[in-house]
């Protein structure tokens, strides 16, 4: 066979080659639209709160405590606001991601001096509480609850008559709200670990072992693959800080399962 030979198509390559593009435009197209659905199915309006939580973790990231602080107290009146979502697993989120961003500032901030370290440490506490607080509480009413139970509890926010979901599908919207309450369910046990495991960190750095050492425990017995609070609970048995393997690494454990 020459070598031009090699870059002539057959009829029959040209049908397979013409069937995969088509296969694959569909499969693009389809996914679009499918994401396009998902995002109009989400509650409007909890969309701002959601990209205020999202901007303030980049803000502690980038140290911009102040910044992080304020963004998040506006999620919070926003969230405070919607009927239905006053005490949801969300408010507990803002109160974690906000002493996340005290407990940033009081370990890496260099300027800091020690009463001013020990202050935000306190308020990091404070806010941990709050995040603590808000996780038991939707756990023990929401944690267990069927499909049509969470259906029944909050089918009466999502009526088709409100003005805020004019020109939309209430019934998707009230939709998309279960299956969020429903990956809740699972999610918010990690999440109340992690909110654990701050308050642990906070309490080794106020130099109070066995609160830290409580803590650290209590969120290994919640959630046995939160790394951070293996890796603490062994720096305050005076061990060396627990790194992930290398598996875990590239293949950290499904949070679905």
């Amino acid at each position: 066979m020459k070598i031009p030979d090699l870059f002539i198509m057959t009829k029959g390559t040209r049908v397979v080659i013409s069937i995969t593009l088509g296969i694959c435009g569909t499969g693009i197209l389809v996914a679009a639209l499918y994401y396009r659905s998902v995002n109009r199915a989400e509650d409007p309006r909890v969309l701002p709160v959601r990209e205020m939580i999202s901007r303030s973790e980049q803000l502690s990231v980038e140290r911009r405590t102040t910044e992080a602080h304020l963004t998040l107290d506006s999620a919070l009146r926003i969230l405070r606001g919607i009927p239905g979502y006053q005490d949801s697993y969300e408010t507990g989120v803002i109160f974690n991601n906000t002493s996340s961003a005290w407990l940033m500032a009081a370990l890496y901030d260099s300027t800091l001096t020690q009463p001013e370290k020990d202050k935000m440490l306190q308020l990091a506490r404070n806010f941990a509480d709050s995040s603590l607080i808000i996780y038991r509480s939707w756990i023990a009413e929401w944690g267990a609850l069927t499909e049509t139970r969470i259906r029944q509890k909050t089918s009466p926010f999502f009526k088709k008559e409100n003005p805020d979901f004019a020109g939309l599908k209430a019934g998707r919207i009230l939709d998309r709200r279960i299956r969020n309450i429903q990956e809740a369910q699972k999610e918010t046990p990690r999440r109340l670990s992690v909110s654990l495991t701050n308050k642990g960190t906070i309490y080794r750095h106020l130099s109070q072992s066995d609160s830290a050492f409580i803590c650290f425990t209590e969120a290994l017995g919640i959630w046995p693959e939160n790394a951070t609070a293996k890796s603490n609970l062994n720096v305050l048995q005076g061990g060396e800080p627990v790194k992930p393997s290398i598996l875990k690494t590239l293949f950290p454990p499904d949070k679905k399962k």
